[in-house]
This record gives C-alpha cells, sequence and structure tokens, in this order.
C-alpha cells in the first residue's frame, strides 16, 4: 500500500512509462507539475521517487508553519482565499490522467456539499465550478469547459469531472478505496468524452509551461514559412498548368486542322489535367491568402501599438486571460492552417512527384539517355536504319492513357516516366513540347502519325531561330516589299524537274471524298513519271494587265488506279489518291533578297473547270536549297495568299509548277493556274519555331515486331491507323494556310 505521505503528492498524467510499471510501483511514482526545464514540459519526469519525496517532505515540512498563517487569513492556501476565476491564467496544458474516487471531492471540500466531511490537514480545499461560476454564465460541461475555469485558480494542479457534470479544481488528487465502477457518464457539452461517474473521478492534471506568447510566436513562424513555401508551390504549379493548358490548346488546334485527330483527342486529355493543377494552385493560393489574413491577426496582438483600432497602449499581458483566449484561439486556427497547408504541399507534391524527382542529381542521372530504350513508332510500320533519318522525324499517336498527362518533362525524361509506370503496363510514349513539353504515357497504340523529314533538313546557318519580338518589328519596320521577276515562262513540261522537285515529298489533298470536307488527306505514294501520255494539248502562260500570270493545259494519263498507289497511308484511299498526274507549264523567278523571318509571298486560284490541280511551289536559295514549299493538290482553289517562310537573310528563288491530276480515273486531265502579287514582304504572322514532338515504342517489348495496320484484325499489337505526312525543310508541320495565318501567334 502506497504511504500515507505518498497519497498527499499531486498525481499526474504522465506517471512514467504505464507499459514499463507495475501497480506498486506506479502508486510509489509520480511526476511534477512544474518541470524544473522547460524541456521538460509534459514528458515524464526523470526524477526518482526517493529524490522527489525528499524534496516534498523539506518543502512541506519547511512551509507547515505557513499553512497555518493562511489558515488565519493573512494568505491563505489552495482554495481557500477569494476566488477570481478567468482573469489570470496560470495553466495552458491539460492531459487525462486517469479514473479514480478521490478522496479530495470527499474531504477537501471546505466550502461546499462535503464541507462537513473536510479533513484536510494542509489547509487546502477544491474549487467548485458551480460555485463560482454564475448559472446563466455556465457551459455544458466538457473537460475543456473545466480547464479553461480551473487554469485561473491559483494553486490547482488538477481538476476533476464526476456524475457527468461536476467540475471541480484540486491542488492534487488521492486515490481512495472505492467500488468497481468506471467513469462511464458522457459529458454534456461533448458525449463523446466520459466526465467521470456516479462516485469515481475523471481526473486531469494541468501544466504550467508558460508558453502561450512562444506558442503563439512558434505558430506564427511556422506558419509563415510554410506560407513561402506554398506560394512558391503554387506559382510554379500554376505556371505548369497555364503553360500546359496554353501548349494543349495550341497543339489541338494544329493537329485537329491538319486532320490528325488521334493526336488532338490527347490533347483534350491534357488540357482537363493543366486544369486539374491550376485548380490545385488556386486551393494552395487560397489558404496561403488565410494565412495571410490570420497573421495580420497575430501582429495586431503581439504589437498592438501598430494596430489602427487597439486601445492597447504596451504589449500584451500573457497572464490575462482575454488576451491568453485570444491566443489560443489564433494558435489554433494558424496550427489548423498549418495543417491544411501541409496536406497541400503534399498533394501537390505527390500530383508533381516525378516533376520534383527529376530535379535533383540522381534523379536527372536516372532519366539521362532514358529515350534510346525506346524507337519511333513508325520504325515499327516501315523499318529504316535507326540513325540519322529519324532524328528530324515528329510523330504523335493515340492509345490508351496509364496515367493523366505529364507536363514540363523533356523526351528522356518523359521515357523515364514511362518506365517508372511499366506496372500500369506502360510500354509506349508520346512526347510533344513547344517549350515546356507534355508527355502522355500509353499501355498501347492506337493510331499513329509519322512527320517525315521528306526534304533535306536546315541545319547550321541555314536552321531557323525564334526571334524575339522586338527583333521581328524591326524586320517589319525596315521590310519594303519587292516583287519577284519571273525569269523562265516555260509552256514545255518539265516531267524530270517536277519529280526531282516533289520526289520523297506527300501532297496534301484537299476535297477527297469519304472524309469531312475540312480535312486534309495526305498522299505520300508519289508518281515515278509524271510525264503525260504524248504531247500536252493546248499549253498556255498568258500575262495579264494587272501582272497576273495565267498556265493551263490539257493532256491525259493513264487511265484506272496505278500499281503503287496507296502503299503509304492506304486508309482513305478513295478516287483523290489512287490515280495518276502528269506535268505542265511552270515559272521560275530571279533572285530577290529576304530578310530572316520574311517571306514570299504569293496568291493564286484554280479554277478546277477541266480536272483537278497539282501545283508545286518552292522557296529556294542557293546557301540552304529548299527552305519552304506548298504542294497540294484538290478540285479547287479559290483566290488564296500563301507565304513561304526565309529562315536566314539571304538571296531567293521561287518555282511554280503546275500539274493536273486524274480526278475521274478516265485517264483525261487538264488543269489551270493565275499566279499574281508574287513579292518579298512582311510575314504577315511571324512564324514560331515549331513544336517538337516522339511517339516511342518501348525497344524491349517490339523488337522484332511489326505494327503495320492489319486488316484481318488477328494481329492484336499492330496499329489500327498509321498514316505518313511530310515536314517543311524548317521542321514546321504541313499546317494549313488557315493555321498560319490565324493561330500561329
Amino acid at each position: 500500500m502506497p504511504s500515507a505521505l505518498t497519497l498527499l503528492l499531486p498525481v499526474t498524467t504522465y506517471a512514467l512509462h504505464r507499459s514499463l510499471l507495475t501497480k506498486e510501483a506506479e502508486a510509489d511514482r509520480f511526476l511534477v507539475t512544474s518541470p524544473r526545464f522547460k524541456q521538460d514540459c509534459f514528458k515524464i519526469s526523470p526524477i526518482t521517487t526517493e529524490a522527489v519525496l525528499k524534496s516534498f517532505r523539506k518543502k512541506h515540512t519547511h512551509k507547515h508553519s505557513g499553512f497555518l498563517q493562511r489558515a488565519n487569513g493573512s494568505n491563505p492556501g489552495a482554495g481557500m482565499g477569494e476566488i477570481v476565476p478567468f482573469e489570470t491564467v496560470l495553466k495552458d496544458g491539460y492531459s487525462f490522467q486517469r479514473c479514480f474516487k478521490d478522496s479530495m471531492y470527499y474531504t477537501g471540500d471546505k466550502f461546499d456539499g462535503n464541507k462537513h466531511d473536510y479533513s484536510q490537514v494542509a489547509n487546502v480545499s477544491i474549487v467548485h465550478y458551480t460555485a463560482v461560476v454564475p448559472k446563466e454564465d455556465r457551459k455544458k460541461m466538457t473537460p475543456e469547459v473545466c480547464f479553461m475555469f480551473c487554469r485561473t485558480i491559483p494553486d490547482m494542479f488538477n481538476f476533476g469531472l464526476l456524475n457527468g457534470r461536476e467540475c471541480y479544481c484540486t491542488p492534487w488528487a488521492k486515490p481512495m478505496a472505492g467500488e468497481s465502477s468506471t467513469c462511464d457518464s458522457p459529458c454534456p457539452g461533448d458525449p463523446k468524452q466520459m466526465c467521470g461517474g456516479q462516485t469515481k473521478s475523471s481526473i486531469y492534471e494541468m501544466h504550467m509551461c508558460a508558453e502561450t506568447e512562444g506558442d503563439l510566436k512558434d505558430a506564427l513562424e511556422a506558419m509563415q514559412s510554410l506560407r513561402s513555401k506554398l506560394d512558391e508551390t503554387a506559382e510554379s504549379l500554376k505556371q505548369t498548368g497555364e503553360q500546359g493548358q496554353r501548349e494543349s490548346e495550341q497543339l489541338q488546334l494544329l493537329l485537329g486542322m491538319m486532320g490528325d485527330h488521334t493526336g488532338g483527342q490527347n490533347f483534350q486529355a491534357a488540357k482537363v489535367e493543366a486544369g486539374v493543377l491550376i485548380h490545385l494552385a488556386e486551393d494552395a493560393e487560397a489558404i496561403s491568402m488565410k494565412m495571410g489574413v490570420l497573421a495580420e491577426d497575430v501582429d495586431a496582438l503581439l504589437f498592438p501599438e501598430d494596430a489602427e483600432d487597439s486601445e492597447l497602449l504596451q504589449e500584451p499581458d500573457f497572464t490575462d486571460n482575454d488576451v491568453v483566449v485570444k491566443a489560443e484561439k489564433l494558435t489554433k486556427r494558424m496550427k489548423q492552417l498549418i495543417k491544411d497547408g501541409d496536406a497541400m504541399v503534399e498533394k501537390i507534391s505527390t500530383k508533381m512527384a516525378l516533376q520534383e524527382e527529376v530535379l535533383t542529381e540522381k534523379g536527372a542521372e536516372m532519366a539521362a539517355n532514358r529515350s534510346e530504350q525506346y524507337y519511333d513508332a513508325y520504325y515499327f510500320v516501315r523499318p529504316e536504319p535507326k540513325g540519322e533519318a529519324w532524328v528530324h522525324d515528329k510523330s504523335t499517336c493515340g492509345g490508351d492513357l496509364v496515367v493523366p498527362p505529364l507536363f514540363g518533362l523533356t523526351k528522356d525524361e518523359c521515357a523515364y516516366a514511362c518506365d517508372q509506370h511499366m506496372r500500369e503496363g506502360c510500354q509506349a510514349f508520346n512526347w510533344l513540347s513547344k517549350g515546356a513539353g507534355i508527355c502522355f504515357l500509353f499501355s498501347s497504340v492506337g493510331k499513329m502519325t509519322q512527320y517525315d523529314m521528306c526534304a533535306k533538313p536546315l541545319e547550321g546557318e541555314c536552321k531557323p531561330i525564334k526571334l524575339p519580338n522586338a527583333a521581328n518589328e524591326t524586320s517589319f519596320a525596315q521590310t519594303k516589299s519587292t516583287p519577284f521577276p519571273f525569269t523562265v515562262k516555260s509552256l514545255e513540261p518539265n516531267s524530270t524537274l517536277f519529280k526531282e522537285s516533289v520526289t520523297g515529298m506527300c501532297t496534301n489533298v484537299y476535297g477527297c471524298s469519304g472524309v469531312p470536307a475540312e480535312e486534309v488527306v495526305s498522299d505520300c505514294s508519289l508518281m515515278s513519271d509524271y510525264a503525260c501520255r504524248g504531247n500536252i494539248r493546248r499549253p498556255k502562260i498568258e500575262e495579264k494587265e494587272d501582272g497576273t500570270l495565267a498556265m493551263s493545259f490539257s493532256g491525259s494519263v493513264r487511265s484506272g488506279q496505278r500499281a503503287d498507289s496507296c502503299a503509304v497511308n492506304p486508309e482513305y484511299c478513295g478516287g483523290c489518291k489512287k490515280y495518276s498526274t502528269c506535268a505542265g507549264p511552270y515559272l521560275e523567278t530571279d533572285e530577290v533578297e529576304i530578310k530572316q523571318g520574311d517571306v514570299a509571298s504569293y496568291t493564286w486560284t484554280s479554277s478546277g473547270a477541266t480536272d483537278n490541280y497539282e501545283v508545286f511551289v518552292g522557296l529556294y536559295s542557293k546557301t540552304c536549297g529548299l527552305v519552304d514549299y506548298q504542294f497540294q493538290r484538290g478540285e479547287k482553289q479559290e483566290w488564296k495568299t500563301f507565304e513561304l517562310f526565309a529562315p536566314k537573310t539571304d538571296k531567293y528563288y521561287m518555282k511554280f509548277m503546275l500539274g493536273s491530276y486524274d480526278g475521274t480515273g478516265g485517264g483525261a486531265v487538264g488543269a489551270d493556274m493565275q499566279v499574281k502579287e508574287v513579292k518579298q514582304t512582311k510575314a504577315s504572322v511571324p512564324r514560331d519555331v515549331p513544336p517538337e514532338g516522339k511517339c516511342m515504342l518501348k525497344l524491349s517489348k517490339y523488337a522484332g515486331l511489326s505494327v503495320k495496320p492489319d486488316k484481318s484484325g488477328q494481329c492484336k499489337h499492330c496499329l489500327k491507323e498509321a498514316t505518313k505526312k511530310c515536314l517543311k525543310p524548317d521542321g514546321s508541320f504541313p499546317t494549313p494556310e488557315t493555321y498560319d495565318k490565324l493561330n500561329e501567334e
């Protein structure tokens, strides 16, 4: 049994680690409620039982006469003098101890219900909540309500809750013999918590660390630090989302206008994901704004002289109950915002985990050259030696996404992301970039479009560069339109020149039956010979009074479908692709200097009166060769202005070659073309550096396989559709003129 002296000692919640104590040892040990060192707050005291007992005996033996003096009224003991609650905060923490029948409730009540059983030698008394707080001011009881009262009563180190509603403050608690009942009375203010039992008390210890001000300042510092991180994270995420959304819209528009709807569908998913990132950033900003407002409230409390409406003229007194209550509310709100902010940072970090990883030294090392483990998807359709031939090509593809699109990654990092998601089945990726990089990860690929570098790519000093806006504006201001004089006006067709000009290219076919009217079809299975059968008929080149040059001719070709038609891009192989073409008259201009970023502009039309036209227009320089071109086929072309871009300041000349395509397969052909306003001038819209794009398949998965579309449907890994188109020499996509003019900004 514990000694009588031990029972007089204050009892605390943190009575050594319960798992390490026997019941006997637990009865003999206790914690000091006011630790000697700040770092001991709410921690188990290392002081041994013997040392504590010795200290207690010495302290109370020395002060025993003092207790008698207090009993006489000059300096009363705990709970014996005048009680003024809610004035001075003396404790700022509490914690549950345990449930027991407390002798102090029954024998330590000097003035209230149990006063006739009072028997405390130490001349102290418990203080009842209901005895001090007027009925109209009382709140539904909870441990917190009781604590808020007892912490302002001097010399109290514990409080007890009894019978669901009774609250009392006590300088200590003393277990006494009692029945086996438990503390099972719900608190009226919070039924989830127990407020003692019929005879036993829920005993709590109160702790005074005098850290209300420190806690407030620490919480403010932590919140401000987190706010800075949150602002930085939100700003970065918002930029990523907005740039991803902007690039997704631009690329979706570009691909859609070229008929590349598969690639365009990817960017619908990318726009949705970019929106998710933007909303996350906005949520983070909202938390940051709340932190800013709360920080101002804290400053107003800590530095009242700076608060415009504050009546306080000095630093706040943290023993004043109103100040402490306000500080605690602010601290509580800050801790909640810190919790919300931490959760938001964690949420964003989870969302952007891969982007954050590749920024680390280890992550960058892991991602380096990772795309070398993948091959261009079109290689598995039409194999050719892997090397320089694939460097300038671009491609898009679509399939089943394994994760939402990722933003801000390089091609190697996109490949690394696919490897990181192998468990989700990633076997391919499509990476496109107009600056930041958008990465799509697929478990399989269904459709793809290969944008082949059909012409010789512009490299070295001929390679296009992005001009600053100021440079463009200066160029525009200095540009004066200069007409191209024509030096060659040939009625005699040159089929060899026509073939050499278009060999390896794909022509854009407009008005192809069986596809939407606005969709452009690509024909990459061109003629092996562009000579008409026999001589052409009625060749004509006429210069009109306004300077317009009109060319026309008629002739014949072999009727019916040619054997090599639709070998490439067999999809949509209608009458617009499977018949023959032959060359007619052509024009060439003299050289004219064009400044970098300016254009060769021309306006032309074709009536379609005889048959379909097939027109090639090329811009050449002696140092760079072919730099830009227009190669298209169709039934009719309304008057329209086109522009061919100059990658560097140089002298350029132009070719205008008219051919005719057999639109019916009957063998008769004929076409006309009128050209005017051929000049060097400023661009109507400056051309941007073209975006990059690669559709890549995992080599270890596809090595030795062909994914060429299989109409039988027996090939599970084959593509449903594989389309080839040609890039311009500067690497730009074969964009319709409407996109170039209206949407390239």
